[in-house]
């Protein structure tokens, strides 16, 4: 079951419609996580050069317990020198 936050924006119909639709919302959310994840770590793969392999099954992705993180993440020791730093862990 999804965590109820307590929201109030001064509108009392948008306050009516997050509480009715909010576990919709957070599942909505979560899918959304999940499908920029899986995107972002095809698009690491992708830019990666050819190498014996090892660079690029050491990339991982994961999504957090509650599902509202993603992070891809390299392993290999030899990663920051062959790749961005901006592209070694990022964080959804």
């Amino acid at each position: 079951m999804a965590r109820r936050a307590q929201v109030s924006v001064g509108n009392r119909l948008l306050e009516r419609a997050l509480r009715q639709y909010g576990d919709d919302i957070i599942d909505e959310v979560k899918k959304i996580v999940v499908e920029t994840t899986e995107i972002i770590y095809n698009q690491v793969i992708s830019l990666m050069q050819e190498d014996d392999g090892n660079l690029k099954q050491s990339t991982t992705f994961e999504i957090s317990a509650d599902g509202l993180s993603g992070k891809v993440e390299i392993t290999a020791h030899y990663a920051v020198k062959r790749m961005p730093p901006s592209l070694v862990t990022m964080n959804v």
